[in-house]
């Protein structure tokens, strides 16, 4: 199966507004609403595009966690993660490591007892390497295509909701977010009846939500059709007094998906890119050399399959087929009562 340019500017549409009416994508797009729905419909189907809610991470203590495993156990080994709902991404990757997991939790402590007490403790795992976050400048939800115009692009920005960032998600809002961690699009009565609460208060606390970026709305697609199927990870230094700097002038670059000032370890930032084939490694980071001189390039790492992504369990096409919802607050523990799959 392929998809055309009209799935491809639907999704980046999404990106933009996750939850956008069809009439108003239809209307960017210039076609009619019911080919957007159909068009929707059938991504979501063959699980190829998405839409998913999690609490904003800005809020909480995260970072990469490297793990190494024995051999012919990696697989097995991000089975057993892929169930966690702190372990919201896990990769296979290249290089002296053979995971890459992105660990959130409530805290410091929580973040070390959950690399100790979980991750070691799993058969087949022989040592970790923790990147904790000091700072997070982009976060992946922020990535988008480049199917749409910049007309397009622009109409489509002005449908969002504007968001201040707040606080923490509390009590009564958490069982919008673990609804609609399935199905970011669903609708209001349908998110009313899955909470017990009526249209009007889903709708409120939704938008509380939305407003003061609580929660992202993240639209995704399966990365082998996206046309930037290749995830990078670089690791890299930058002196403290240019660090800032440095990270402002990746974030404007369209690969750039992630980027995050490191706490601890052999690297000042960490971040990550999307590229469309091999051979634009080489050119990316030859690139990033010749415009960013205070940043230096110490590892890279390919990402050969994503096993996880935002709470969403994927296939090796990276197609979704299923669902822990991520929650924060819930114990260390194995969450396998947590998986929800897809046909």
């Amino acid at each position: 199966m392929t998809l055309d340019n009209l799935d491809l500017q639907l999704v980046h549409a999404l990106q933009i507004n996750p939850r956008a009416p069809f009439t108003t994508v239809a209307s960017t797009l210039k076609v009619d609403a019911a080919t957007v729905a159909r068009r929707w419909e059938r991504l979501t189907a063959d699980n190829l595009g998405w839409v998913t809610c999690y609490p904003n991470a800005a809020g909480y203590f995260f970072g990469y966690v490297e793990v190494s495993c024995q051999v012919a156990q990696a697989e097995q080994v991000a089975d057993q993660l892929s169930e966690d709902t702190h372990a919201v991404s896990i990769a296979h990757i290249t290089g002296d490591m053979d995971l890459l997991v992105v660990v959130v939790t409530q805290d410091y402590a929580t973040f070390a007892r959950y690399v100790a007490e979980r991750i070691h403790r799993i058969p087949g795992v022989v040592r970790t390497r923790s990147h904790p976050f000091a700072h997070s400048y982009l976060e992946g939800s922020a990535w988008q295509l480049d199917a749409l115009s910049s007309d397009q692009t622009r109409i489509m920005r002005k449908t969002a909701i504007p968001s201040i960032p707040g606080q923490k998600i509390v009590d009564d809002e958490r069982p919008i977010v673990l609804a609609l961690a399935d199905d970011g699009r669903l609708a209001l009565t349908d998110l009313a009846r899955r909470t017990g609460v009526s249209v009007n208060t889903a709708r409120r606390r939704l938008q509380r939500l939305v407003t003061a970026r609580k929660v992202l709305l993240r639209c995704e697609i399966a990365h082998t059709y996206s046309g930037w199927p290749l995830t990078v990870i670089f690791w890299a230094q930058a002196d403290a007094n240019r660090v800032t700097n440095v990270a402002q002038s990746l974030i404007k670059l369209r690969p750039v998906r992630i980027c995050a000032i490191t706490a601890t370890g052999h690297s000042t930032l960490v971040f990550t890119a999307s590229l469309r084939n091999v051979n634009e490694i080489l050119k990316f980071h030859q690139y990033l050399a010749d415009t960013i001189p205070d940043l230096l390039i110490i590892d890279r790492a390919l990402v050969l399959r994503h096993v996880k992504l935002a709470g969403s369990v994927l296939d090796e096409t990276g197609r979704r087929i299923g669902t822990v919802p991520i929650d924060i607050t819930l114990p260390i523990a194995v969450g396998e009562a947590n998986l929800q799959r897809r046909s």
